[in-house]
């Protein structure tokens, strides 16, 4: 059993420490900055994908073709896989 297993003299005690404050404390205010930054990040690719996706519409090509990249993309192609 893991149980038995013996520990080292010099092993500690836990603790908890967040890795995302320079003390290891949590506070709130870091917490609620890194959501914003997380939040801001995601905003951001999106922007960057519906950018790409504009510039695919505008292509020149029969509709079909680009619905068919775009279905690709999104992995939503009716195939046997997917069905």
């Amino acid at each position: 059993m893991v149980t038995s297993i013996p520990l080292a003299e010099s092993a500690g005690g836990d603790e908890i420490i967040w890795w995302k404050s320079d003390d290891g404390n949590y506070c709130i205010k870091r917490g609620y900055w890194l959501a914003l930054e997380h939040y801001v990040q995601q905003a951001k690719e999106e922007e960057q994908g519906f950018q790409v996706w504009e510039s695919i519409w505008k292509i020149k090509v029969p509709g079909v073709v680009k619905d068919f990249a775009w279905r690709g993309c999104k992995n939503i192609v009716p195939c046997k896989f997917n069905l």
